[in-house]
This record gives C-alpha cells, sequence and structure tokens, in this order.
C-alpha cells in the first residue's frame, strides 16, 4: 500500500464554477494533444484556447475536440469541418502534427448551453481570423451579442479602401491584439 502523502488542512474548498458569458473572444491555442482510444477505434483532436483580452475572463480557457477517425462517420465529418474552421482562423492549412496549433491566434464566438446532467457548458460555435474585418455571419444577419465594454470586437465591416501601410505581425505568446481590435 502506498500513501498518498496528501495534508488535507491545505486543500481548498471546492470552488464554484462560473461559464464564461457569451460573446466574442481573443484567444490563443495553448494546448493541442491528439488522443487515441485504441478500442474504440477512436482519434480526437484535443485543442485549448486561453483566452487573451482585455475582459474580465483573461487567463480562462475553453476547449474543443475533433474527432479524426471514430466508427461513426458523421462525427468524423463534424470534427474535420470545425477542425478546419480553426485551421482558418489561425492561419494554419494542412497541417502534419498537433503541435502546429500552439500559440495559433484567433477570435472565437463562446455560446452556452445546458446539458442533460443540468451543467452549464461553455462551448466555441464560431472561429475566425484576426485578419478578418467582421466575424462569419451564416445566412445573413445574426443578433449582435452583448456589448461588453472591455472585450475586444472585430472592427465593424468596412468597405475597401487603399491597401494598408504594412500587414500586422502576429507573435506566438502576443498577450493582447493590437489597438483597434
Amino acid at each position: 500500500m502506498a500513501e498518498l502523502g496528501i495534508n488535507w488542512d491545505e486543500v481548498p474548498e471546492e470552488r464554484s464554477y462560473t461559464p464564461i458569458p457569451d460573446g466574442d473572444y481573443f484567444v490563443e491555442i495553448t494546448s493541442a494533444e491528439r488522443d487515441d482510444n485504441q478500442m474504440e477505434g477512436t482519434s480526437t483532436l484535443k485543442l485549448e484556447y486561453t483566452i487573451i483580452d482585455q475582459s474580465p475572463f483573461n487567463g480562462r480557457s475553453v476547449r474543443s475536440n475533433h474527432s479524426l477517425y471514430h466508427p461513426d462517420q458523421s462525427r468524423v465529418e463534424m470534427g474535420m469541418a470545425t477542425l478546419q474552421n480553426v485551421c482558418r482562423a489561425i492561419g494554419l492549412m494542412r497541417p502534419t502534427d498537433d503541435q502546429q496549433f500552439l500559440g495559433g491566434q484567433c477570435f472565437v464566438r463562446l455560446v452556452a448551453s445546458t446539458g442533460k446532467n443540468g451543467k452549464t457548458y461553455t462551448n466555441i460555435k464560431v472561429w475566425w481570423s484576426v485578419d478578418s474585418q467582421a466575424p462569419p455571419q451564416k445566412g445573413g444577419a445574426m443578433k449582435a451579442p452583448a456589448a461588453r465594454p472591455t472585450a475586444p470586437t472585430p472592427p465593424p465591416q468596412q468597405r475597401p479602401a487603399a491597401p494598408p501601410s504594412g500587414p500586422q505581425v502576429w507573435k506566438p505568446g502576443q498577450v493582447q491584439p493590437p489597438k483597434g481590435f
């Protein structure tokens, strides 16, 4: 028998979970891992995103799972479609390794939903590039998310004008988006 070596007096009480409110957030991929389950014949790419904007939720994380192999082909189709959206948003086309996702930055739209167990979960519904002028809209006008004064928002849709003076360079690990976001 092995002793655990835990001082239970130093273990904090259970913290309550506060879901991240619905809205648009600037994130960076901080963890990417392929999880293969040989017994079930499945493979999943698990991505973790950390919020890096000036909102009160800076530093909080959200996750997405993308099926790469599964006996149910519809799960693979959905997993590959959402993974392709992630790749477009971070500018990584045709990745060959899970570690290539690390440091990728983009905007995400988070939406909370209640699971069958009654718990609230935060899900990523849309990914878009930092170079986009506005978030993607499906089938016409979307209801705008509630405004938060401290959260970054993509610039409004603009008419084409003179080319910018130079491209903005994004570096992995950059803590906040440039001014204007």
